[in-house]
Protein backbone atom coordinates (compact mmCIF):
# COMPACT_ATOMS: atom_id res chain seq x y z
CA UNK A 1 0.00 0.00 0.00
CA UNK A 2 1.36 3.57 -0.64
CA UNK A 3 0.15 7.38 -0.51
CA UNK A 4 0.12 9.84 -3.32
CA UNK A 5 0.29 13.45 -2.89
CA UNK A 6 0.08 15.56 -5.51
CA UNK A 7 0.84 19.32 -5.39
CA UNK A 8 0.74 21.51 -8.40
CA UNK A 9 3.72 24.54 -7.58
CA UNK A 10 2.06 27.15 -9.59
CA UNK A 11 4.64 29.47 -8.40
CA UNK A 12 7.30 27.88 -10.65
CA UNK A 13 8.56 29.03 -13.95
CA UNK A 14 7.02 27.03 -15.79
CA UNK A 15 4.62 25.20 -13.05
CA UNK A 16 6.28 22.20 -11.56
CA UNK A 17 4.08 19.21 -10.36
CA UNK A 18 5.07 17.73 -7.03
CA UNK A 19 4.43 14.07 -6.56
CA UNK A 20 4.96 12.73 -3.40
CA UNK A 21 5.02 8.54 -2.76
CA UNK A 22 4.98 7.22 0.66
CA UNK A 23 4.67 3.67 1.68
CA UNK A 24 2.45 2.50 4.61
CA UNK A 25 3.01 -1.14 4.74
CA UNK A 26 5.16 -0.81 7.65
CA UNK A 27 2.61 1.09 9.41
CA UNK A 28 -0.45 -1.35 9.02
CA UNK A 29 1.67 -3.88 9.32
CA UNK A 30 2.56 -2.06 12.80
CA UNK A 31 -0.47 -1.20 13.39
CA UNK A 32 -2.30 -4.78 12.82
CA UNK A 33 0.69 -6.47 15.00
CA UNK A 34 -0.47 -3.87 18.17
CA UNK A 35 -4.44 -4.80 17.32
CA UNK A 36 -3.04 -8.02 17.65
CA UNK A 37 -1.60 -8.02 20.76
CA UNK A 38 -4.07 -5.90 22.48
CA UNK A 39 -6.48 -9.14 21.69
CA UNK A 40 -4.05 -11.30 22.67
CA UNK A 41 -3.55 -9.68 26.66
CA UNK A 42 -7.19 -9.21 26.82
CA UNK A 43 -7.69 -12.84 26.19
CA UNK A 44 -4.94 -13.51 28.55
CA UNK A 45 -6.30 -11.12 31.14
CA UNK A 46 -9.48 -12.59 30.84
CA UNK A 47 -8.34 -16.25 31.07
CA UNK A 48 -5.82 -14.97 34.48
CA UNK A 49 -9.45 -14.02 35.54
CA UNK A 50 -11.24 -17.37 35.20
CA UNK A 51 -8.68 -19.95 36.70
CA UNK A 52 -9.36 -19.66 40.38
CA UNK A 53 -5.79 -18.82 41.44
CA UNK A 54 -4.38 -15.34 42.14
CA UNK A 55 -1.68 -14.40 39.68
CA UNK A 56 0.59 -11.73 39.66
CA UNK A 57 3.45 -10.39 37.68
CA UNK A 58 6.66 -8.43 39.23
CA UNK A 59 9.07 -6.66 37.45
CA UNK A 60 12.76 -7.22 38.55
CA UNK A 61 12.63 -4.86 41.57
CA UNK A 62 9.91 -6.97 42.70
CA UNK A 63 6.95 -4.09 42.19
CA UNK A 64 3.77 -5.38 40.91
CA UNK A 65 2.86 -4.78 37.36
CA UNK A 66 -0.48 -7.30 37.24
CA UNK A 67 -2.26 -8.96 39.17
CA UNK A 68 -5.75 -10.78 38.27
CA UNK A 69 -9.17 -9.76 39.78
CA UNK A 70 -8.84 -12.49 42.33
CA UNK A 71 -5.46 -10.61 43.42
CA UNK A 72 -7.45 -7.40 44.06
CA UNK A 73 -9.56 -9.46 45.99
CA UNK A 74 -7.08 -11.12 48.21
CA UNK A 75 -5.33 -7.72 48.41
CA UNK A 76 -8.57 -5.94 49.23
CA UNK A 77 -7.85 -3.04 46.92
CA UNK A 78 -8.49 -1.59 43.26
CA UNK A 79 -5.89 -2.78 40.37
CA UNK A 80 -4.25 0.20 40.36
CA UNK A 81 -3.10 0.64 44.07
CA UNK A 82 -1.74 -2.37 43.84
CA UNK A 83 0.68 -1.80 40.23
CA UNK A 84 3.94 -0.34 41.53
CA UNK A 85 3.85 -2.03 45.48
CA UNK A 86 5.61 -4.91 47.22
CA UNK A 87 4.49 -7.32 48.64
CA UNK A 88 6.25 -5.99 52.18
CA UNK A 89 2.89 -3.69 51.37
CA UNK A 90 0.56 -6.27 52.02
CA UNK A 91 1.70 -8.31 53.33
CA UNK A 92 3.06 -8.97 57.21
CA UNK A 93 6.48 -10.53 56.41
CA UNK A 94 7.20 -10.15 53.27
CA UNK A 95 6.59 -12.95 50.38
CA UNK A 96 9.27 -12.40 48.26
CA UNK A 97 12.30 -13.75 49.09
CA UNK A 98 11.61 -17.03 46.70
CA UNK A 99 11.36 -14.01 43.92
CA UNK A 100 14.82 -13.14 44.36
CA UNK A 101 16.25 -16.75 44.07
CA UNK A 102 14.28 -17.41 41.02
CA UNK A 103 15.61 -13.75 39.77
CA UNK A 104 18.55 -15.51 40.58
CA UNK A 105 18.52 -19.21 39.49
CA UNK A 106 16.36 -18.77 36.57
CA UNK A 107 14.67 -21.81 37.37
CA UNK A 108 10.91 -22.19 38.88
CA UNK A 109 10.02 -22.56 42.36
CA UNK A 110 7.20 -24.24 43.89
CA UNK A 111 6.62 -24.45 48.30
CA UNK A 112 3.93 -24.42 50.23
CA UNK A 113 3.70 -21.47 52.59
CA UNK A 114 2.10 -19.69 55.38
CA UNK A 115 1.42 -15.91 54.43
CA UNK A 116 -0.65 -13.47 56.83
CA UNK A 117 -1.87 -10.24 54.99
CA UNK A 118 -1.83 -6.92 56.96
CA UNK A 119 -5.63 -6.66 55.95
CA UNK A 120 -6.61 -10.17 58.09
CA UNK A 121 -5.96 -11.18 61.58
CA UNK A 122 -4.45 -14.70 60.74
CA UNK A 123 -2.14 -16.52 58.34
CA UNK A 124 -3.56 -18.79 55.42
CA UNK A 125 -1.87 -20.96 53.35
CA UNK A 126 -0.89 -21.90 49.82
CA UNK A 127 0.59 -23.07 47.30
CA UNK A 128 3.03 -20.64 45.76
CA UNK A 129 4.79 -21.09 42.68
CA UNK A 130 7.41 -18.39 41.22
CA UNK A 131 8.76 -18.38 37.49
CA UNK A 132 11.05 -16.15 35.65
CA UNK A 133 9.35 -14.26 32.76
CA UNK A 134 11.71 -13.92 29.56
CA UNK A 135 11.62 -11.34 26.82
CA UNK A 136 11.68 -11.80 23.35
CA UNK A 137 15.36 -12.14 23.35
CA UNK A 138 15.60 -14.16 26.61
CA UNK A 139 16.61 -11.82 28.95
CA UNK A 140 15.41 -11.61 32.39
CA UNK A 141 12.07 -8.90 32.84
CA UNK A 142 10.14 -9.73 35.71
CA UNK A 143 8.66 -12.99 37.95
CA UNK A 144 5.40 -14.70 37.61
CA UNK A 145 3.53 -15.39 41.25
CA UNK A 146 0.67 -17.84 41.30
CA UNK A 147 -1.25 -18.54 44.58
CA UNK A 148 -2.98 -21.26 45.54
CA UNK A 149 -5.07 -21.17 49.02
CA UNK A 150 -4.76 -24.11 50.70
CA UNK A 151 -5.66 -23.31 54.33
CA UNK A 152 -8.80 -25.69 54.90
CA UNK A 153 -7.38 -28.43 52.41
CA UNK A 154 -4.35 -27.95 54.88
CA UNK A 155 -6.69 -28.19 58.58
CA UNK A 156 -8.38 -31.73 57.12
CA UNK A 157 -4.70 -32.91 56.20
CA UNK A 158 -3.88 -31.86 59.63
CA UNK A 159 -7.50 -33.21 61.15
CA UNK A 160 -6.20 -36.33 59.62
CA UNK A 161 -2.16 -36.62 60.87
CA UNK A 162 -4.02 -35.94 64.37
CA UNK A 163 -5.98 -39.06 64.32
CA UNK A 164 -3.72 -41.21 62.37
CA UNK A 165 -0.93 -40.48 65.62
CA UNK A 166 -3.59 -41.05 68.11
CA UNK A 167 -4.84 -44.29 67.02
CA UNK A 168 -1.31 -45.34 66.64
CA UNK A 169 -0.84 -44.90 70.54
CA UNK A 170 -3.70 -46.28 71.34
CA UNK A 171 -3.73 -50.04 72.22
Amino acid sequence: ECEVSIQLLSDQRPPVLFTQFRDLSMRNITRRALEDTNKFLNFLRQTLDQVGVYAMIKDLNYKYIYCNKLACKLFGTTYDEIVGKTDRDFFVQGADAFDREVVESHEIITREIDLQLKNADRARTFIQIVAPIQDVSEKLVGVCEILTEITELKKMRDKIDNITRHDLKSP
